[in-house]
């Protein structure tokens, strides 16, 4: 078959050109290809492999773990053996581990245990001063038994074991008392007259005033018992003549005599107790105790720490008193509330009138150099007195909502009684948020509320708090007495419900509650009152006080003072 023309002419040149074409495309598509191409560039890929050139070039010193110290460790363990008495010597050749028992101790120990619980603390302001109280924890256990707690007699029990006589005791020396200012470092208490802030049991019971604080700072307390006992040398090897074992708080092990007994056998087998006890005072510790207890103790006794107490709290207040008395709001845009403080100060047995301040962001509360009408030599001239204060006004809120009382109601819920809970509001309540620049630390005063209607209990209305009746200005209340007014808070204790068959009322009044029909969910108000609906007689409140609540406590303090009137 005979070609074109065409492709006899011009056939080699166009497979050239396809060749060509077909070149190109590869060319084109391997570099547009997105799967291979880098997404840096160049310059940024010859960078990385120059970073990687030096650091093969400039390997650095290799990191070695060191080596274990395996003749420190032989010689460690083979200096056991030098602490072993020659009896368990003697007893590992000459004793069959399956037909004898190896031990370290001729005979077992009997162990003990003391119990150190926390002491309780209450701190109470005394303007300027602080007046401090310490109670020692109530003793739970009895003078019998493996288990003791008394810290108002020293433990003693001795024992004969052959002709050989042990005696162990355990005694507690006093309460360690430490206190510390804001945020600062816990230190002995300086009234305790010691380095380590021990107070013997005697002088346990007596009040202390603390006249070294400053006005308007927080201080707080806490408390712990030290105890002294022949304890073991080796913590968790008890032996005969060292076999207290103190407990922080209460014992982990129950006092049934088979615990103990099988507690016994345990540590005569020479097993390691793996019982929880007491912290045991440091080498200064321990120095400065013994000093302070003022007699020595056997070398053989040991210290303990026990818990401490829950920290109680207070801060120092002045003889200059103050309160917000009004927030008002800006009278125009862009312009600060303006916030007015009332200040009085105690001067011999008197308060000095009420001196209004209007204070501003950014300022303090309270003048050096206020000045006030006073009389002397018969003439009225101006004295001046210093009403500062360390806090400085840094917010003002206008949109604040305060609770002021708690209405009880007995009211009809279809057809039965039933209670209720009605919130009173202070719908123009404000609040300012002040900062103590000694501390650091904030606090929110409420505005005095003006017009607080509170309306008489009665058979079926209660009150909380219990207030007296009628319109309450509690700026009159700050004025009348500076001391004793408390500052008004946004949010009050809200009361608890219990259902009708909670055992706490029949718990706390057993007699009454016997005579009473309660089918009805009752109310316990944050003061000790509980409200009750007796089903025998359904449209009256019936309500019982809690013997130790603030309400009971609050009655008794007013029939004193109307005794102390009569």
């Amino acid at each position: 078959m005979a070609l074109p023309p065409f492709l006899i002419n011009h056939g080699e040149k166009v497979a050239v050109g396809l060749v060509v074409l077909f070149g190109v495309y590869l060319v084109w598509s391997t570099a547009s290809d997105d799967r291979i191409t880098p997404p840096r560039p160049a310059t940024q890929v010859e960078m990385d492999f120059s970073i990687v050139e030096r650091a093969v070039a400039n390997p650095g010193e290799p990191n070695l773990r060191p080596p274990p110290d395996v003749a420190g460790h032989i010689r460690q363990r083979l200096a056991l053996a030098a602490e072993l008495p020659q009896q368990s010597v003697m007893a590992f050749i000459h004793e069959i581990f399956s037909l004898g028992q190896t031990t370290f101790q001729r005979h077992p120990p009997f162990l003990y245990g003391f119990e150190l619980r926390a002491p309780s603390l209450r701190v109470d302001d005394r303007v300027g001063s602080l007046s401090l109280r310490l109670a020692l924890p109530e003793e739970r256990r009895g003078e019998r038994g493996r288990i003791r707690d008394a810290h108002s007699r020293p433990f003693r029990e001795e024992r004969m074991v052959e002709r050989d006589r042990y005696v162990n005791t355990a005694e507690v020396l006093g309460l360690q008392v430490q206190r510390r200012q804001g945020d600062g470092p816990w230190q002995p208490l300086p009234q305790a007259g010691n380095e380590a802030g021990l107070i013997p049991l005697d002088r346990v019971a007596s009040e202390r005033r603390l006249e070294d604080v400053s006005e308007w700072q927080t201080y707080e307390f806490r408390a712990r018992l030290i105890a002294a006992a022949t304890g073991p040398e080796t913590e968790g090897s008890p032996t005969l003549g060292n076999e207290v074992l103190v407990f922080a708080g209460s014992s982990p092990l129950e006092a049934t005599a088979g615990v103990w007994e099988a507690l016994d056998n345990l540590v005569w087998q020479g097993v390691p107790l793996n019982v929880p006890t007491a912290e045991r005072a440091s080498d200064v510790l321990r120095r400065q105790l013994q000093a302070a207890v003022g007699r020595p103790l056997e070398p053989r006794t040991q210290m303990y720490l026990g818990p401490w107490s829950e920290i109680a709290s207070e801060q120092v207040s002045s003889t200059t008193r103050f309160a917000l008395i009004r927030v008002s709001p800006p009278v125009q845009q862009g312009a600060p509330p303006r916030v007015q403080f009332g200040l009085t100060r105690k001067i011999g047995d008197s308060w000095i009138p009420l001196v209004r301040q209007t204070v501003e962001l950014g300022e303090m509360v309270g003048n050096a150099q206020e000045l006030i009408q006073g009389e002397r030599d018969g003439r009225n001239v101006q004295i001046p007195v210093d009403l500062s204060t360390p806090f400085r006004l840094v917010d003002v809120s206008l949109d604040a909502e305060r609770v002021t009382h708690y209405e009880v109601r007995n009211v009809s819920d279809g057809g039965s009684r039933t209670i209720d809970i009605v919130e009173r509001f202070d719908r123009a309540a404000r609040t300012v948020t002040l900062e103590n620049t000694a501390t650091g630390r904030r606090m929110t005063l409420v505005q005095l509320a003006r017009a607080i209607v509170v309306r008489p209990n009665s058979d079926i209305l209660l009150n909380f708090p219990d207030r007296q009746p009628g319109t309450i200005n509690e700026l009159d209340l700050f004025v009348a007495d500076p001391m004793a007014f408390r500052q008004p808070r946004l949010r009050l204790p809200e009361p608890k419900w219990h259902e009708a068959d909670d055992p706490v009322l029949r718990q706390l009044f057993p007699q009454e509650v016997e005579l009473m029909n309660i089918q009805s969910r009752y109310l316990e108000l944050p003061d000790g009152r509980f409200v009750v609906i007796d089903e025998f007689n359904p449209r009256l409140l019936r309500v019982l006080i809690r013997p130790d609540g603030a309400y009971a406590n609050r009655r008794l303090v007013r029939d004193s003072e109307e005794d102390d009137e009569e």
